[in-house]
């Protein structure tokens, strides 16, 4: 069965990042609420066929080469395969899990310590207790909360690399992280673009820039004075593209598509391409432009649904 129209269905998709952004968005398959319906369904992107219809009660996360988690009526996680949707992948439901990426997710047993398992859901480590939550790793590292509340960087095997030490810290992009540091004494938050050492690479603050986003092809996207425009990995202006509207939030949040050449811009309320040396390729004169590459510059990320994974005690 094909979707005739997309506007009779209601989307929601999930991105696939850690704890506050970046790393990509799996678009092979969907999981929406047909109309009508209370109960949700996978469709697939590519033919627009309806690969699993009515199947669940609470929505599936994103989809990761063929598997994906899904809250059972228990209020516990199970895996599941699209090839097979009537038994879970795991013999024991988990209390709290994340979906798939590079082969490998983040779960937890009642009773056990967060693990990283594989798509076998067989446990390829348990992280320590001291770990209250870890995110999903990028380019070989999480983002990892200790009982101090602070945030700081493990790898795979449960090693600190950076220490915790942010208020805040996103994933790795590019192989750049950006984290927060609030000064108790002057109530300033500095936005700190790290490397993989943990060594500060350029800073800046609220009042420098109002949104940002993450790392992608080298380029900082970043908001300031309503102006959208691109940093270096040194921090310094590159190219701008456009100015961006608030939302009905009164928040700046623009939809962009950048592949490392080209990228979308507006003009009023509608979408062209321009090059990064400001050349137009495609005037402004469409209602919308769809990409499967789509980022977002805002204000604040909320955690994603299945991105970030939390101890549990008792």
């Amino acid at each position: 069965m094909k979707i005739k129209s997309y506007f009779a269905i209601t989307l929601s998709l999930f991105v696939l990042c850690s704890c506050n952004n970046s790393s990509s968005v799996n678009l092979d398959y969907l999981s929406v609420k047909l109309a009508g319906s209370e109960l949700w369904s996978i469709i697939d992107l590519k033919t627009g066929e309806i690969v699993l219809k009515d199947e669940f009660k609470n929505a599936p996360s994103a989809i990761s080469d063929g598997i994906f988690v899904v809250e059972n009526s228990s209020g516990k996680f199970d895996y599941f395969s699209l090839s097979d949707v009537k038994k879970p992948l795991n013999s024991i439901s988990y209390i709290d899990a994340t979906t798939f990426k590079d082969g490998k997710a983040l779960a937890t047993l009642s009773g056990k310590p967060i693990s990283l398992i594989n798509s076998n859901g067989q446990t390829i480590r348990e992280f320590s207790n001291e770990y209250v939550r870890i995110c999903q790793f990028s380019e070989g590292l999480a983002v990892f909360q200790d009982q101090s509340d602070k945030f700081g960087y493990i790898n795979e095997k449960g090693d600190i690399v950076i220490k915790a030490q942010y208020n805040t810290a996103n994933d790795f992009s590019d192989g750049i992280a950006l984290c927060k540091i609030k000064d108790e004494s002057s109530s300033i938050t500095k936005t700190i673009a790290i490397d993989k050492t943990g060594k500060e690479v350029f800073s800046f603050t609220d009042e420098d820039y109002s949104s940002y986003s993450y790392f992608s092809h080298g380029y900082l996207p970043v908001i300031k004075g309503g102006e959208l425009l691109f940093l270096d990995k040194q921090g310094r202006k590159t190219f701008s593209v456009c100015n961006v509207k608030k939302d009905g939030y009164g928040l700046e949040t623009f939809y962009y598509s950048f592949d490392g050449k080209y990228i979308t811009f507006m003009e009023g309320d509608l979408h062209g391409i321009k090059d990064k040396d400001n050349n137009i390729i495609l005037r402004a004169k469409y209602n919308n432009l769809n990409s499967l590459s789509i980022l977002a510059v805002q204000k604040c990320c909320s955690n994603s649904p299945f991105q970030t994974m939390r101890r549990h005690v008792g």
